[in-house]
């Protein structure tokens, strides 16, 4: 964590030189991410789609850090254009339903649950929040 500022400010250099490097722009949002920059994450997440629209990743890692913040909404359409992108990302389903979830969308919670549990059969964080939102009352 201690070299993380100095990876910051390497990759921040690079950008200086080239501006719409897609891969600079995502790993340089990574580090801000890992410093607790979110916001900051998040506008290098997005740069990078602005430049690489059809890589699925920084979508996931948009929506991830949205929820984080209790953006659920904007987390939702994040992990929605991740999955137009790379049908199969059990990660990216499993986020979606959680989102859902948190905004009291079960039955599309528990559709998004079970797809990312197909495509990941077996994996029991999956599988717990499955049962999880399976135990919430229907409204």
């Amino acid at each position: 964590q201690n070299r993380l500022p100095e990876a910051k400010a390497r990759l921040g250099q690079s950008l200086g030189v080239a501006p719409n490097n897609a891969s600079a722009h995502n790993n340089l949002g990574n580090v801000c991410s890992m410093l607790g920059e979110r916001d900051a994450a998040i506008g290098h997440y997005r740069r990078a789609t602005e430049l690489n629209p059809r890589e699925a990743h920084p979508y996931f890692l948009i929506g991830t850090l949205l929820s984080q913040q209790e953006k659920f909404g904007e987390a939702i359409a994040s992990f929605q254009q991740a999955i137009a992108l790379q049908p199969a990302n059990p990660d990216a389903l499993a986020q979606l339903g959680l989102a859902l979830a948190r905004l009291g969308r079960r039955d599309d919670a528990l559709r998004a649950l079970q797809t990312a549990l197909q495509q990941r059969p077996g994996d029991a964080q999956i599988k717990t929040w499955l049962e999880a939102v399976q135990a919430v009352p229907q409204k």
